[in-house]
């Protein structure tokens, strides 16, 4: 009866080490997975706050190329149109002093013709002038346009931008709750599972213990009854 209280002893044991090391092999492998997931997530923030602040400087070169060229643009327009009214000023010079020569020659018989001349110059100035206005304000519509339509295009991206950052935000937060859940659960099962077996072991040994005692007992009635008879 020893040997085989010995025996099962030592086969209880055995099954209890080896649950204790599957139980610590399934910690062991969950700890690493989790330690493992928070690198990944670690990692992805970072490359995630790297490339939005690429994509930004990306943004910003294209944003002051397109810049500098609607300046140049705009400092090419200017430069066309100020030749312009200088070429058109000095022809207007040359007429005026062509005509004031005229005019010193042919003084009394130019009078009333001179006096067309100057409502005619104004009225080109005016037109000139109005031509000039009407330029002016297409090329700041243009521009305002232009202007409109980088910065739709811009707000269209940041809204894309906020959108995806959002959507990562949010599986995170899923992911961190549905683990947090899952390792709660784990714990509380690992918990009901060692009652268990502790709930086991006790029956197992005071059963073992009563099967002792009833041997015990046996052995020393066989003892007295063989005393009594000697």
């Amino acid at each position: 009866l020893i040997s085989l209280q010995g025996v099962a002893r030592g086969v209880k044991s055995r099954n209890m080490v080896a649950h204790w090391n599957v139980c610590a092999t399934d910690i062991q492998c969950m700890w690493r997975g989790k330690a493992a997931r928070m690198e990944y997530d670690t990692a992805r923030r970072q490359i995630i706050l790297i490339q939005s602040a690429f994509r930004m400087h990306q943004r910003v070169e294209e944003y002051k190329q397109c810049r500098s060229g609607l300046i140049s643009l705009q400092g090419v327009a200017r430069g066309v149109l100020a030749r312009s009214i200088l070429a058109h000023l000095n022809a207007c010079a040359t007429d005026l002093e062509r005509m004031w020569r005229g005019k010193a020659a042919r003084m009394e018989y130019t009078t009333a013709r001179n006096r067309v001349i100057k409502v005619q110059s104004a009225f080109r100035m005016h037109q000139c002038m109005e031509e000039y206005k009407k330029c002016r304000s297409g090329l700041i519509s243009l521009q305002g346009v232009a202007r409109g339509v980088k910065s739709r295009n811009m707000v269209a991206h940041w809204n894309a931008c906020a959108t995806d950052l959002e959507r990562m935000w949010r599986g995170k937060a899923a992911r961190m709750e549905y683990d947090t859940a899952r390792r709660r659960i784990i714990l509380i099962q690992s918990a009901f599972r060692m009652h268990q077996g502790v709930e086991e072991y006790k029956l197992c040994r005071s059963g073992l213990i009563s099967l002792q005692g009833v041997a015990r007992g046996v052995k020393s009635r066989n003892m007295v009854a063989h005393w009594n008879a000697c």
